[in-house]
């Protein structure tokens, strides 16, 4: 999750961003996994949650994408 970091790291406090698999290097599974975890405790080390975003074309409904702010 360096690429994650290094992300956040270049935010302002308060900025508004999207993530997904692809930006951060994960496979559609992993993100899934590490977007459930970050739901579950509502947000993360320096960033909260703003909306998350599940795909709904094959039924499986893994997360896709999330909008995240970053703490201040």
């Amino acid at each position: 999750m360096q690429n994650f970091k290094q992300l956040l790291d270049s935010k302002k406090p308060g900025e508004v961003f999207s993530v997904d698999p692809q930006t951060l290097a994960l496979s559609e599974e992993q993100f899934d996994a590490v977007a459930r975890d970050w739901v579950r405790e509502g947000g993360g080390d320096g960033f909260s949650i703003q909306k998350p975003h599940r795909e709904s074309m094959t039924g499986e409904r893994r997360y896709d994408l999330m909008l995240l702010k970053k703490n201040g």
